[in-house]
């Protein structure tokens, strides 16, 4: 499960940045009138990445959790 949330945490970073990249460069061709509304995908795909970065940081504490010695 912590592999899959470190491909996702990737994938959403990378879609966030070409999203961004993509729309500010059309802005610039089409005219920002047109291409506002794709900054609320940017805004979706940050909150995905650090969802799943907040997820990944738990995964990784109940681990620690579980491994001590105490198990406490």
């Amino acid at each position: 499960m912590r592999q899959y949330h470190y491909i996702m945490q990737i994938v959403w970073l990378i879609t966030s940045v070409g999203v961004l990249l993509t729309s500010t460069w059309m802005g610039f061709q089409d005219g920002f009138d047109k291409w506002w509304m794709m900054y609320f995908f940017v805004i979706i795909t940050l909150i995905q990445y650090f969802r799943h970065r907040v997820q990944l940081k738990k995964i990784k504490s109940n681990d620690e959790l579980k491994n001590s010695p105490d198990g406490v």
